[in-house]
């Protein structure tokens, strides 16, 4: 019998365009697009947060793990499910063994990726509630510790300036690196968002029968959206991260570890330095 048809009496499914064939064809489309967008944005996120040197911590390891496992879970789906999509899968011991191996790549992957998200979120809230609480009584302490100077060294009022002036750019700093750890956990927050979603659609929407009647639509709550959720993970790394997509936009800059912020440190502390008076002897 034709793959044009488009009921049979024995099967109820319904095909897109009435053709089983055009349908496979659409389908291994979609799987292809979104896996090779998903591979470049997660793969180009994990290489730059491996290599940015604002990256090189807890968090940054986290999500470069994270984007890693995305990025196997769409090799699965770029080089097996998309032409077996079309071509099938022929009934040999040897082609479905490996059909059962890629199968278990690509689960063991997505736990990665999954385990990677509950990590990122404990990482955030530590990052988050306890340095609130630990600036607090470092904030008192060196309080104390510059009210004791103040009583203690009345001749050291130049050096004194200064280390206030030290003191309001480590306040600064502190400022900027919380609203950081705030967008990192916005970040985190959206991606676990989406892999519930992903979940709802699996569990809650794909069986319901006016869903899983229509085989493009059962396609599109399972597989697409699986699919999906791991390629908006790297694009979700892309938008909220200012270095990584700046990077993007200038590519020769790509293999350089040296973010904005350490290159303004460089020049404020080279401007510093330079800034500073020089006595020469003058002879009578």
């Amino acid at each position: 019998m034709s793959d044009d048809v488009t009921i049979s009496s024995s099967n109820d499914t319904v095909y897109l365009f009435n053709s089983l064939s055009i349908e496979n064809a659409i389908g291994s489309a979609i799987i292809l697009v979104v896996s090779v967008v998903g591979i470049a944005a997660n793969g180009l996120s994990a290489f730059l947060l491996l290599r940015l040197s604002a990256f090189r911590n807890s968090f940054g390891l986290l999500a470069s793990c994270h984007a890693i496992g995305n990025c196997g879970v769409l090799a699965a789906f770029l080089l097996w499910a998309s032409p077996t999509s079309i071509f099938g899968i022929p009934d040999v011991p040897s082609w479905n063994r490996a059909n059962l191996l890629i199968g278990q790549a690509s689960l063991f992957f997505q736990t990665n990726s999954f385990h990677s998200t509950v990590f990122i979120s404990i990482n955030r809230l530590v990052a988050i509630a306890f340095p609130s609480t630990y600036s607090v009584f470092v904030f008192s302490f060196a309080a104390f510790i510059d009210l004791l100077t103040l009583t203690r060294l009345h001749s050291a009022n130049t050096k004194l300036s200064q280390v206030r002036h030290n003191q309001s750019n480590a306040s600064s700093d502190a400022a900027r690196r919380q609203k950081k750890e705030v967008l990192f956990f916005v970040q985190s927050f959206v991606n676990t968002i989406l892999y519930c979603f992903m979940l709802v659609c699996f569990h809650i929407i794909a069986p319901l029968e006016w869903v899983s009647s229509n085989r493009f639509t059962s396609f599109l709550s399972t597989t697409f959206i699986w699919e999906i959720s791991h390629a908006l993970g790297g694009v979700i790394l892309v938008g909220f991260n200012r270095e990584i997509h700046r990077r993007i936009r200038h590519p020769r800059d790509l293999l350089n570890s040296e973010t904005i912020q350490a290159k303004a440190t460089t020049t404020i502390q080279h401007s510093t330095l330079s800034a500073q008076p020089v006595y020469k002897a003058v002879s009578f």
